[in-house]
């Protein structure tokens, strides 16, 4: 599998400079090379705002960031993500599209991971429920449905990582090289106050290799990083 995602170096709406993937919504931050790495790998080819395809994409996070204890306290990290989908789904007039698991989870996921998830969805709606007792005397909980739907969205995540790359720690081995060639690139671009310039992230999975291509496109200066694992 080959994936080619295309970002640019911008200050995005909170006012933060960093890279931003081609072609996405406004919503998109702007962020250094660990933030490259998941939208390459962690999310799917193009660019989604919905907080469904987020919710894929911290199933992915836990496959590639959480299992292979590259992120910590995966679980922590993960509560904290699901707390904004949270937030967001409760402020909304937009309910979450129902999502079921079609495959037995258990065949895809460890029991330990798959109670990491569970652990982290209890625990963005025990705060959210918090926040909202205090900001608002409200003591209303999330519906059950959407707890449900938000857990089975990140274990689909979860499950369809695995059928993209098969191995965990392949995975992160390609997402550290994204992140280090990325972050490179960034102190570049920072460094100059290259606002407009141009990075090409290519990823061929099977073969294990990464290509980064960097680009000032006011100078036509063009810069390629290969390497492979």
């Amino acid at each position: 599998m080959i994936i080619t995602k295309t970002f640019t170096f911008l200050e995005d709406a909170h006012g933060i400079t960093g890279w931003v993937q081609s072609g996405a919504p406004d919503c998109y931050n702007a962020g250094n090379g660990r933030l490259v790495a998941h939208d390459v790998l962690e999310h799917g080819e193009t660019p989604d705002p919905s907080w469904e395809d987020e919710l894929l994409a911290l199933g992915a996070f836990v496959y590639i960031r959480g299992q292979t204890g590259y992120t910590h306290q995966w679980v922590e990290a993960l509560s904290v993500d699901l707390e904004r989908c949270l937030e967001f789904f409760a402020e909304s007039d937009r309910e979450i599209t129902s999502k079921g698991v079609e495959v037995v989870p258990d065949k895809y996921v460890d029991n330990g991971t798959l109670e990491g998830i569970y652990t982290a969805v209890l625990k963005a709606k025990q705060r959210k429920g918090r926040w909202e007792a205090r900001a608002l005397g409200s003591k209303e909980e999330v519906p059950e449905r959407v707890v449900s739907s938000i857990r089975n969205w990140v274990v689909a995540g979860f499950i369809d990582a695995d059928r993209r790359f098969g191995d965990p720690y392949r995975a992160l081995d390609l997402f550290k090289q994204i992140e280090e060639q990325a972050d490179k690139y960034y102190k570049v671009a920072d460094g100059e106050g290259g606002l407009w310039h141009v990075m090409e992230v290519s990823v061929d999975t099977d073969a294990h290799d990464v290509k980064v291509k960097y680009c000032d496109p006011f100078q036509e200066v063009f810069m390629k990083s290969e390497g492979t694992l």
